[in-house]
């Protein structure tokens, strides 16, 4: 199916997109949205919305491109539109057709997960975990009459670890520490190589002050493709609760070096450089 092909190369694309460190990565990124999008109208595609689709990545490319009337009217319309609107940052109106293809076609895990990740972004984290655990249990009973032999397309699955990881952060901003911990523990039994659950478990286990756990799934995080600002930012805070300024320090300065360094990095710098001022006027 054409469609379903559409959404597997799009939300693949996105997925990079928002983990993509560099401009010229997000660039290619663009570039292969256009194409595909391309591509599906050439071959007629019955999806109006596919028409912004590629006005959307045009423009993000710097193109001219002229503003093309749409009126969304199948769920995939408002879901792919409300796609677009998340992407451009116009969250509340995103929400508003994501639910809409919801009320529309309410068997799709991906309806449910784009409007998790639309509530995600709002901070509205009940409904952004109601959204995922919806996900979650459609994927699993459309696999489980997939291997009854029953043709399942990817609209009607999901990426099992990507939804926990994502209910993980929900479960994070509502404070439910251990159900995040457990999602992001499920997410890596799926898939050991996501280096962002690495990331936010070693987050959960600095606040409990549980150090070892927390350093050894910060060091994986790095190995495993997460952001180096955050998992490198995240080690030298780990370290100085540990009272280790030495190893604090030299991860503070690689994660300076890093793009998107959080900026309170230079709070944490002027704590060390306040530690090392007192060492030396021990030593005189």
């Amino acid at each position: 199916m054409l469609l379903d092909l559409h959404d597997v190369a799009m939300l693949g694309l996105k997925l990079e997109k928002q983990w993509a460190e560099s401009p010229e990565q997000r660039e290619r990124n663009h570039q292969d949205a256009l194409a595909i999008a391309k591509e599906l109208e050439r071959r007629k595609l019955q999806v109006s919305a596919l028409s912004r689709e590629m006005e959307y990545h045009a423009r993000e490319l710097g193109q001219q491109v002229k503003s093309v009337a749409f009126e969304p009217r199948t769920a995939w319309d408002h879901y792919l539109h409300g796609r677009l609107l998340l992407q451009s940052g116009q969250l509340a109106e995103a929400s508003q057709q994501l639910d809409r293809a919801i009320e529309m076609d309410p068997r799709l895990p991906v309806f449910y997960f784009e409007a998790g990740n639309s509530a995600l972004q709002q901070r509205h984290y009940d409904k952004a975990r109601y959204m995922f655990t919806v996900c979650l249990a459609l994927t699993r009973a459309n696999q489980t009459e997939a291997k009854r032999s029953v043709k399942t397309t990817h609209a009607q699955t999901h990426d099992l670890e990507v939804c926990y990881f994502k209910r993980g952060l929900a479960e994070l901003g509502s404070s439910l520490s251990n159900d995040a911990e457990a999602d992001f523990t499920a997410a890596l039994e799926l898939n050991p190589g996501l280096g962002v659950a690495c990331l936010n478990r070693g987050l959960v286990y600095r606040e409990r002050g549980q150090t070892l756990l927390a350093l050894a799934d910060l060091h994986r995080a790095l190995e495993r493709g997460a952001s180096p600002a955050l998992a490198h930012y995240n080690l030298a805070l780990t370290y100085w609760d540990a009272g280790l300024p030495n190893p604090a320090g030299r991860h503070l300065r690689q994660a300076q070096l890093s793009p998107n360094c959080p900026a309170d990095a230079t709070r944490l710098q002027s704590e060390l450089q306040k530690k090392d001022s007192q060492s030396d006027s021990s030593e005189d």
